[in-house]
């Protein structure tokens, strides 16, 4: 499946997201963010892509259960693979492609386009809930900047600007991938920055406001 068919459903959840990541790469007024959740929220192509074989959601959710387990205790490998079980067991439920997307960021060495592929598969087969999701708006931004994909992964940013509904959370979650995965993120993060700061919201929160200071600081050493 990550060979063949979950390519096949990011291609198409790409070429679907291309509407909502421009919209919010213009929506500086705080007023335009509601047009970036409408869009989020309106019917894809790729939700409609079929995935062979059979289904087993209550076994995937077991395994999915005790995947998230692991990966808190810190056991990425077999996080890894219970989550592997859990998605061909059930491909198309969301929460688990996504689950997995961050995961494939967190083993080491980092499988960016595999993560970037989930994160798309994950928000292709949320429905309306994409609009959302936050987080996996979030890990399409990581893995496209890892990827050397720089405007999706500003333009993902700022989708999660537009509709995360716990602004200290995002902030905090970027604030964490900068210090794992450095100067890759510099570009997309100064961008959202400058969001924030346009619609006076960059110290709503104190990961926020750390992340303007540390952007600031960065700023300082390159002059």
């Amino acid at each position: 499946m990550l060979s063949e068919s979950v390519p096949r459903v990011a291609a198409q959840a790409r070429a679907d997201a291309t509407t909502v990541l421009w919209m919010a790469s213009v929506a500086d007024h705080p007023a335009q963010r509601a047009g970036v959740v409408n869009a989020a929220h309106g019917p894809w192509f790729s939700e409609q892509l079929y995935f062979p074989g059979p289904r087993d959601p209550l076994r995937a959710r077991r395994l999915y259960d005790e995947a998230k387990s692991a990966f808190a205790s810190g056991r990425t490998s077999e996080a890894l693979d219970l989550g592997m079980r859990a998605f061909a067991s059930n491909p198309r439920d969301s929460n688990i492609a996504g689950f997995l997307a961050v995961v494939h960021l967190a083993v080491r060495p980092p499988q960016p386009e595999t993560a970037r592929q989930l994160a798309l598969h994950a928000l292709a087969f949320s429905g309306s809930r994409r609009s959302a999701r936050a987080d996996d708006w979030d890990t399409l931004a990581i893995a496209s900047a890892l990827t050397g994909r720089e405007v999706d992964a500003t333009r993902a940013l700022l989708v999660e600007l537009a509709v995360t509904p716990d602004l200290h959370r995002s902030c905090d979650t970027v604030q964490r991938a900068y210090a794992t995965f450095g100067e890759s993120l510099r570009v997309p993060i100064e961008a959202m920055l400058a969001r924030l700061r346009a619609q006076r919201r960059d110290n709503e929160s104190p990961a926020c406001a750390w992340l303007n200071y540390q952007a600031f600081q960065t700023a300082r050493r390159w002059q």
